[in-house]
C-alpha cells in the first residue's frame, strides 16, 4: 500500500524541497506533479529540478499532463488549441471547441514531445489524467467530435458514412478512440523509460475499464470517485467504483489506485471524506492518493472551505495508517 498526493501551484525550489520533506515525514510515498503546457514552455528545467528534489527526498515522482490540449483533466488552459487549431475537436453543430482530438496526428506528435521531456526529468510515472472528449454543459444534445480525423477514422473503421446524429456507435467510437490514444502514449512513454498510470473518470463502463486494463504498457489503473463533488452518497460511491476498478484490473494483473477529494469540500463533510479514505484501504487497493496538497488551499476556485482543518485530518489519517503499514 502506498499513499500519494498531487502537488501544483508552486515552482520555487526551496519551498518545494521543504514541502517534499514534510510529505515524506507524514508518510506519503509518491507525489503527482502537474506538468502543464505553461510549465512545458516556461518551466521545463524547473520541473526537472522538482522531480530531482522529490526523488532525493525519498518520494516517487509522477508527472501529470495537466490540461494538455484540453483533453486531460486540470485547471490549466491550453495554448496548443490556439496555436494549432487543426488539432481541435469539432462538435456536432460544426463549431471548433477548445480541446484537442485524440485522433489528431498533430496532437499525438505534441504529446510525444511532452513525453520526451517527462522522461528526461527522471520521473517514475506518466500519470494520464482523466482523458476525455469535450462536453458541452450548456448546450444540451451537442456532442464531440466530428473533426476530419474522427470522420476519416470512423469511416475507415465501420465502412460507412459518419452519422449526423449521435448514436450508441458514436459513443463506442469515442471510447475506442480514447483507448487507442492511451495505447499510443503509454507505449511511447514505456520506450522512453516511464511507467504508466491512467486515471479514468468514475462511472465508466466496466467493459471499457477492462479494455484499458488490457493495455500492455499500463501498470496502474486509477479512478477518482469524488462523491462530494458529484453529489453522490460518498461511501457507497467509493466502494462501488473501487470494486468495479478492481474487477477490471485483476483480469490483467494491474495495480489499482483510488483518489480522494480534498478540494471544494465543505467543512461539514471533512470527517466523511477522511473516513471514506479507509474504504479502498480495507478493500486492498495498491495505492490511495489525495487531490491535492494542503487541501488545495492555494487555488481559490477549488479550495476547501476550511483547508487547514481538512489537511490536518488527512495528515493524521496518513500517519496513522503508515504506522500500521510498517508493522
Amino acid at each position: 500500500m502506498k499513499f500519494g498526493v498531487s502537488y501544483f501551484g508552486n515552482r520555487i525550489l526551496e519551498h518545494v524541497q521543504s514541502d517534499m520533506r514534510l510529505l515524506k515525514m507524514v508518510g506519503f510515498d509518491f507525489i503527482v506533479h502537474t506538468y502543464s503546457e505553461n510549465d512545458f514552455e516556461f518551466y521545463e528545467k524547473t520541473i526537472h529540478d522538482i522531480v530531482k528534489i522529490t526523488k532525493e527526498e525519498g518520494l516517487g515522482a509522477w508527472l501529470d499532463p495537466w490540461g494538455l490540449g484540453g483533453f486531460f483533466g486540470g485547471e490549466a488552459y491550453s495554448t496548443w488549441v490556439a496555436k494549432y487549431p487543426k488539432i481541435c475537436q469539432i462538435d456536432s453543430i460544426f463549431e471548433r471547441v477548445p480541446a484537442a482530438c485524440p485522433n489528431s496526428s498533430k496532437f499525438r506528435k505534441l504529446v510525444k514531445t511532452w513525453i520526451k521531456s517527462a522522461a528526461k526529468s527522471g520521473a517514475n510515472f506518466a500519470f494520464w489524467d482523466e482523458p476525455h472528449f469535450y462536453h458541452h454543459f450548456s448546450k444540451g444534445g451537442v456532442w464531440c467530435c466530428r473533426c476530419p480525423s474522427c470522420v476519416k477514422k470512423y469511416e475507415d473503421t465501420y465502412s460507412t458514412k459518419f452519422p449526423m446524429k449521435k448514436s450508441s456507435k458514436i459513443d463506442f467510437f469515442k471510447l475506442e478512440s480514447i483507448l487507442d490514444f492511451l495505447a499510443f502514449v503509454s507505449k511511447i512513454a514505456e520506450k522512453e523509460g516511464l511507467r504508466n498510470a491512467v486515471c479514468i473518470l468514475p462511472e465508466a463502463d466496466e467493459g471499457f475499464l477492462t479494455k484499458i486494463a488490457s493495455l500492455p504498457s499500463l501498470e496502474v489503473l486509477a479512478t477518482d470517485p469524488y462523491g462530494v463533488l458529484f453529489g453522490k452518497p460518498l461511501k457507497d460511491y467509493v466502494k462501488n467504483e473501487t470494486r468495479k476498478l478492481q474487477r477490471a484490473a485483476e483480469k490483467f494483473g494491474k495495480n489499482v489506485q483510488i483518489w480522494s477529494q480534498a478540494f471544494k469540500v465543505p467543512r461539514e463533510k471533512h470527517e466523511e471524506v477522511v473516513d471514506a479514505m479507509s474504504i479502498p484501504l480495507e478493500m486492498g487497493v495498491d495505492s490511495i492518493a489525495v487531490w491535492g496538497f494542503k487541501a488545495c488551499k492555494h487555488i481559490s476556485s477549488i479550495a476547501c472551505e476550511s483547508p487547514d482543518d481538512l489537511w490536518a485530518l488527512i495528515e493524521e489519517w496518513v500517519m496513522r495508517n503508515e504506522e500500521k503499514k510498517s508493522k
